[in-house]
């Protein structure tokens, strides 16, 4: 139950006669609200322009965990998430409007969320949680406020369930490879953050085991420089990722033997870290924040100048490194053939408008007819609207997605999966 996705598929194809150009502007879009929304909320909760300012920059420029996104628009589902998400958390953290007023809109924002993808009912938890540690401890907050949240994570929950029964959802299986994959996710994380901000080789198997302790140790030791009631809202942004990736390790367990979802796999995918993007940028942008503070006895015009300077020194110099790196490992390749397809896909819409509606014809329906019975490499012709009025309820999803290592994959006939209008994108793909 993607229903963002399917009406970002339906409406972005729609300008560009299922070109999706307009998908991937879209996603970008989500992805920008994302950032303004991140970069607002710290720019709140410390009181720094400056910290604001950092924390919108990180993450609109995190190539490094937005790469599978845009060249492969059906992952989105955890952009769109994760920004309906923040901007539930803009909503509930503003100042200019009246309590229910912006528990209303927080409470919105959070359906959207699962609207974006089911399991971001999880965000619930961090939201109840802000209620009752940083609101005012009154009635309205820690009762009414609580339990609307519950509400609305139940109520997406009953939609989740539901949709299972309607169609096939990925699978959960709590088990120990689950709860390992889960794991793994959470601890290679500040690691890949910190590659991808880099012109460095992806690292193999056992480099990625021996130094992603290193990261975190840094993620700790910053914690000295955050101020002690932001240590606890950092903590409530981090749960609903950490729980996401537990998710996504349950749901991949069941995959076992095969070599599509193992570990070194999840790595190289973008898509699955991208949860972890708000929790990283806001603990970087904290604990800028607090060495602002501690900088607070030099005058004001020179710190601010040179922290400035040195925040576009760095995002420059890793945005750089980034796109090298990517141009090395990305097989750019794959994704111009698989372009070139999806752009020979685009006839489809003449040959669809060619043919008559149903129940009509004609004549020249007739003729039609008769000219795809006389020659034998167009006898299928009349096949293809009907072929592509089930492939626009389904699509079929490749074995293997491309990601920034791996490039395209081929599709296999058991893996079919709901998506509205995309499904006539990969129509298009199989065209000769």
């Amino acid at each position: 139950m993607v229903v963002l996705l399917r009406a970002l598929f339906w409406f972005g194809t729609l300008p560009g006669h299922m070109s999706i150009t307009w998908v991937r502007i879209g996603v970008v879009l989500a992805h920008a609200f994302g950032a303004f929304g991140c970069g607002v909320l710290c720019a709140r909760w410390t009181r720094s322009e400056s910290a604001g300012y950092l924390a919108a920059v990180l993450y609109a420029t995190s190539a490094g965990f937005m790469g599978d996104l845009v060249s492969w628009p059906s992952s989105s589902i955890f952009c769109l998430g994760a920004t309906f998400y923040i901007l539930s958390l803009v909503a509930l953290t503003s100042e200019r409007l009246r309590p229910p007023h912006r528990l209303t809109l927080s409470i919105l924002a959070l359906l959207g969320a699962a609207l974006g993808m089911n399991a971001e009912v999880l965000t619930a938890t961090a939201l109840c949680g802000y209620c009752w540690l940083a609101m005012p401890a009154n009635r309205f907050w820690r009762r009414w406020a609580l339990l609307c949240y519950v509400v609305a994570a139940g109520v997406g929950g009953a939609a989740w369930w539901r949709a299972s029964r309607l169609e096939t959802l990925a699978s959960l299986s709590v088990s120990k490879r689950g709860i390992m994959m889960g794991a793994w996710l959470v601890f290679t994380a500040p690691l890949r953050f910190a590659y991808s901000w880099t012109a460095l080789p992806s690292p193999d198997f056992q480099t990625i085991i021996h130094w992603s302790a290193a990261p975190w140790i840094l993620l700790v030791a910053a914690l000295l420089l955050i101020r002690p009631h932001l240590r606890r809202i950092l903590l409530l942004i981090w749960i609903p990722a950490v729980m996401l990736a537990f998710l996504i390790g349950s749901a991949r367990a069941p995959l076992f033997g095969s070599n599509r979802y193992g570990p070194g796999v999840l790595y190289v995918d973008d898509r699955y870290y991208y949860s972890f993007l708000f929790p990283l940028v806001l603990h970087i942008s904290l604990a800028f924040a607090g060495v602002l503070d501690r900088l607070s006895t030099s005058p004001e015009r020179r710190r601010r100048l040179f922290l400035t300077l040195l925040s576009v020194l760095s995002v420059s110099a890793g945005i750089i490194e980034g796109r090298q790196r990517y141009l090395r490992s990305i097989s750019y390749g794959n994704y111009q053939a698989v372009r070139r397809a999806l752009e020979h896909g685009r006839s489809l819409v003449s040959i669809i408008e060619s043919f008559p509606a149903a129940g009509g014809g004609g004549a020249a329906a007739k003729r039609r007819h008769d000219s795809a019975r006389r020659d034998p490499s167009e006898r299928r012709l009349p096949v293809i609207p009907h072929l592509l009025r089930v492939s626009s309820w389904y699509q079929r999803r490749p074995a293997v997605e491309p990601s920034s290592h791996t490039g395209g994959g081929r599709g296999r006939e058991s893996d079919i999966r709901p998506l509205g209008c995309g499904g006539l994108v990969w129509a298009s793909a199989c065209m000769p």
